[in-house]
């Protein structure tokens, strides 16, 4: 296999130190490690591959804004993204629902989705992050490869299946319902959780393990 640059992206320093523990596991890649979602937005164009998280606490940078305004667009019930996800289930997801992440997007998840109070608000700049990412191709015609790894689920603080609607192309739509399931573009809390299930240790993003398999998502794509 060609050797990858792949950068990942986490604004927790545990999780950074996760993901480069897993990350000697692939001597043959170069991994660079940020925690800065904007400085990421800026660099991507480095890189054959990104692993990102979902929330930072930043507001979008200016070369990061059109792309964060733009895909604002999907977070309403007259968008294709809320009619593939909603279906038939409209009864899950009344106004209040939608009116709530609409405003985390605008002005940051100021709750943990362990439901603690946070410092400062966190805006999920992953999703334009993944945006950008599948917008560019390399020298072979390909976009680059990326994967969301988050904590987020359906219900919480935030809520997965409203507040990544903008990612319904790279995902599918049980990715989004499900916490990515078995896709390759998407790890969620379930998902997290069933590749924790029966191992003692670190919890959450904060075990290799969980970035080792981000890392085989990018490989496999």
């Amino acid at each position: 296999m060609k050797k990858m640059r792949i950068l990942v992206v986490d604004d927790t320093q545990a999780n950074i130190e996760a993901a480069k523990v897993a990350a000697e596991n692939f001597p043959q890649h170069e991994f660079v490690f940020m925690t800065s979602a904007n400085e990421a937005f800026k660099q991507i164009e480095k890189f054959d591959g990104v692993i990102t998280d979902l929330f930072f606490p930043e507001k979008p940078c200016e070369e990061m804004m059109e792309t964060y305004e733009e895909m604002q667009t999907n977070y309403s019930t007259e968008s294709y993204a809320y009619e593939q996800v909603v279906g038939d289930a409209s009864h899950l997801f009344p106004p209040e629902k939608l009116e709530k992440n609409i405003s985390i997007v605008k002005n940051g998840l100021k709750v943990s989705m362990e439901r603690k109070p946070l410092d400062q608000p966190e805006f999920p700049l992953g999703i334009s992050i993944m945006l950008k990412a599948g917008s560019f191709s390399n020298a072979g015609g390909h976009v680059k490869k990326f994967c969301l790894v988050s904590d987020i689920h359906c219900h919480g603080s935030a809520d997965g299946q409203i507040i990544l609607l903008p990612l319904i192309v790279p995902l599918r739509v049980d990715d989004i319902k499900y916490d990515g399931i078995g896709g390759l573009y998407y790890i969620g809390s379930n998902r997290i959780s069933n590749y924790l299930r029966g191992i003692r240790g670190k919890t959450g993003k904060k075990n290799p393990i969980i970035w080792e398999k981000a890392i085989y998502c990018i490989l496999a794509q």
